[in-house]
């Protein structure tokens, strides 16, 4: 859903400079992200705040594997809250993190179980499936091409599925499946740019498979 209007997480650019977190990707750990947490603050999101460059939005973008070791992919359909995202391709799954996600930890003030609420939240709005197998932080994504990239942060997670049944609401107009990692690559044109630019790490992020 939209979180247009809402109290949303995110983090002055400086600090992330401050932090070295300046490249399209780079990787990171829990830890790194529980420190950002500390001086991350909540604005209300509007279309002011999508085009203020001197903060970057909290993005979950989890990466959603099934237990054959394929990854989820879908298509962005047309009604999205990022309109500049409509039609390409992601194997990202999530979005913004908001206040509420935090109401239920530490007073509603930043925490790292209210950041991990509000990505279970995405990921449960966007796929139907029976087992969170595991989860894991693998880095950050911090691009500046395309301008719709300038603000906002990419939280990337690995997630491994077990028992998928199908789609949200918000991916219905066009659905999704779990492809092989090939198949992705060969997406690559139609990707949307966070996509393309965790394209080279894929294979290293990629569960081992038992």
């Amino acid at each position: 859903m939209s979180s247009k209007g809402q109290p949303i997480i995110g983090v002055d650019v400086q600090i992330l400079k401050a932090y070295l977190i300046s490249s399209p990707f780079s990787e990171g750990t829990e830890a790194t992200l529980k420190k950002l947490l500390k001086v991350a603050s909540f604005r209300v999101r509007n279309d002011a705040l999508e085009a203020d460059e001197s903060w970057r939005h909290f993005i979950s973008y989890q990466l959603v594997f099934d237990q054959r070791g394929r990854i989820f992919i879908y298509q962005r359909g047309e009604n999205i809250g990022e309109k500049r995202l409509s039609g390409l391709f992601s194997v990202g799954v999530g979005g913004h993190i908001e206040r509420k996600d935090f109401f239920e930890f530490n007073n509603g003030d930043p925490s790292y179980e209210g950041l991990v609420a509000g990505a279970d939240r995405e990921l449960c709005e966007e796929l139907h499936f029976q087992n969170l197998i595991s989860r894991s932080f693998a880095g950050f994504i911090c691009s500046s091409d395309p301008p719709v990239d300038r603000v906002h942060l990419g939280l990337v997670y690995k997630i491994e599925i077990d028992g998928f049944e199908g789609v949200g609401e918000e991916l219905a107009e066009r659905g999704g499946r779990f492809v092989a990692l090939p198949e992705v690559l060969k997406k690559k044109k139609s990707l949307e740019s966070w996509s393309q630019i965790l394209l080279l790490h894929l294979q290293s992020i990629k569960p081992v498979l038992l």
